[in-house]
């Protein structure tokens, strides 16, 4: 309910400056660290291209997301069928047209973890992999144990990398995670 009530156009205008300053700098951090690893993750920087089957689909991409980026700043271009067929020479495409942003980009999701595992255990970050929280301790301002069913663990810091089941994972650890399940999408192809 809570998610639902924040759908509202006026909680979109609030929120696309934020949003905007986060992809920006995100991106940025993307660049230095390709630049930094000889981009063993192939992060591509020439943009994203939204695609609509129909009119009405393709209508309602320059009416929404397409002018609200504009207004913030960031640049988005309507393109019709012909147009898109240009941005990729030799691929048939049956769509109405699609919504172009130049600043976007994208990156091959396996690889940028491959990356991002050597250099965190470079720096000395361990790993548990297939380890499961049973709970832990904390006294009341942070957590100082976990119990795993790999034993107990103290650490500084802790990274839970468990998705939309983060807030259930660390339930008894007297934290509280305002986590939404959300949907992506990757597809991967040799």
């Amino acid at each position: 309910m809570l998610f639902a009530r924040s759908c509202t156009p006026e909680h979109t205008r609030r929120a696309a400056p934020v949003l905007r300053d986060l992809c920006l700098a995100s991106r940025a951090l993307f660049i230095e660290l390709a630049e930094q690893t000889g981009n063993s993750f192939e992060l591509r920087t020439e943009g994203l291209l939204n695609l609509c089957k129909t009119a009405e689909g393709l209508d309602h991409e320059a009416n929404g997301l397409a002018r609200l980026t504009n207004e913030v700043g960031v640049e988005a271009r309507v393109l019709d069928r012909n147009e898109t067929a240009a941005m990729e020479p030799g691929v048939e495409i049956d769509v109405a047209g699609s919504v172009y942003f130049p600043i976007d980009a994208h990156l091959t999701p396996s690889k940028f973890v491959s990356t991002l595992v050597a250099l965190l255990r470079q720096q000395g970050v361990a790993f548990r992999w297939n380890t499961s929280i049973a709970g832990g301790r904390h006294d009341g301002q942070r957590v100082t144990a976990l119990r795993t069913s790999a034993g107990e663990i103290e650490a500084a810091e802790y990274v839970i990398a468990t998705g939309s089941w983060a807030a259930e994972t660390v339930r008894d650890l007297a934290l509280r995670l305002p986590m939404q399940p959300g949907k992506g999408y990757s597809l991967t192809i040799e």
